[in-house]
């Protein structure tokens, strides 16, 4: 039995746990699928009307990988705390669920959401830049404050690897995500989400039928933990293809600006 001191692990007991974790985890870090960096083409001098797309997208094609690659290590991490934890009794599991995997739960659940809004910011920011080097008369007059999807589509649609693109984003934290773990990112930030592997969650549903309203009162069950990490890794493989279609993208936007004829490519000398 694990011991339990003032509503918290006993010290000894959390570093056992922890000990454990890294075993198992040492021998399923090898072999995992993560994003692969890529860089822009090597060119000794770009236009001064380029100099901005080439930096944002130096930057996205850094820190989008890395936002997949923490995707991919905590849900590493929340599948390995499930498997260390399942040998204990619920009470048992209580507090180094708390402790342990909640936070790297609660980051894994959003990650699917924040990609997608990061991914989409990331279109529409380099595509505004992008579009000059097919059309001449592109004026950067779109509004970037809060960019979404319909900014992307609006500004990449235009380039060929677009459709790959959307078709991906479209299943990154998509409706039947949302229904497989009860909406918990919108409940979360915005509601009562439901618990995660024990206790009950209480709630009061308003429903209005033939223009009567009507209240409903009950509990719901814990999500399953396995059920949940089944629902994020096909959101992971996911989260690789949107970023695949994204590294697309862009290259074809760069070789749109290399190939435009106004880019000197001799200035070497």
């Amino acid at each position: 039995m694990l011991a339990m001191q003032e509503g918290a692990l006993v010290d000894d007991e959390a570093v056992e746990l922890y000990a454990g974790f890294r075993r198992v985890l040492s021998g399923v870090t090898s072999g995992q699928n993560v994003a692969i960096y890529h860089n822009l083409p090597h060119v000794d001098q770009y236009p001064v009307d380029a100099m901005v797309f080439i930096k944002l997208a130096g930057v996205q094609l850094r820190e989008i990988p890395n936002f997949v690659n923490e995707f991919c290590v905590f849900l590493l991490h929340l599948k390995t705390w499930n498997q260390v934890l399942a040998p204990l009794e619920e009470e048992e599991r209580q507090l180094p669920q708390f402790e342990f995997v909640l936070p790297v739960a609660f980051f894994c659940l959003g990650a699917p959401y924040a990609l997608k809004g990061r991914i989409c910011t990331a279109v529409a920011e380099i595509s505004n830049q992008a579009n000059q080097f097919k059309n001449a008369n592109w004026k950067d007059t779109a509004k970037l404050s809060k960019p979404n999807f319909n900014d992307a589509k609006r500004l990449a649609e235009s380039w060929e690897c677009w459709p790959r693109l959307a078709e991906a984003l479209g299943r990154l934290d998509s409706e039947g995500y949302s229904r497989q773990v009860d909406d918990f990112r919108n409940q979360f930030h915005h509601g009562l989400p439901r618990q995660l592997g024990f206790g009950v969650t209480p709630f009061v549903r308003r429903q209005i039928r033939n223009g009567h309203v009507s209240y409903a009162f009950g509990v719901k069950p814990p999500l399953d933990l396995g059920e949940v990490i089944a629902a994020l890794e096909e959101q992971y493989a996911v989260a690789l293809q949107c970023h695949a279609a994204f590294v697309g993208l862009v290259l074809e936007q760069h070789a749109q600006l290399m190939a435009n004829k106004r880019i000197n490519l001799t200035a070497r000398r």
